[in-house]
């Protein structure tokens, strides 16, 4: 059975260990920004693109895989 893990950058940081076993293990895993901010979306661009791109790059030195999937955290994104 797969789970998909939401990894949040600074919480991967002093744990790279247990990021490498969720990857190794085969589970999907996604960029949930670096610092778990809820109002991503009021944020400017590039403090946005910042977010994830820190993420993205913490992620992928502690695993050697680039999360495909994105979350934002809280949801955070258009309403309808």
């Amino acid at each position: 059975m797969q789970a998909t893990f939401c990894l949040i950058g600074n919480q991967v940081r002093g744990h790279e260990s247990v990021a490498r076993t969720v990857v190794d293990a085969g589970h999907p895993i996604a960029n949930h920004t670096y610092n778990h901010l809820t109002g991503l979306p009021q944020l400017a661009p590039e403090k946005m693109r910042d977010e994830i791109d820190r993420a993205q790059d913490k992620i992928y030195s502690a695993t050697d895989h680039t999360p495909t999937l994105f979350r934002s955290p809280g949801a955070a994104g258009p309403h309808r």
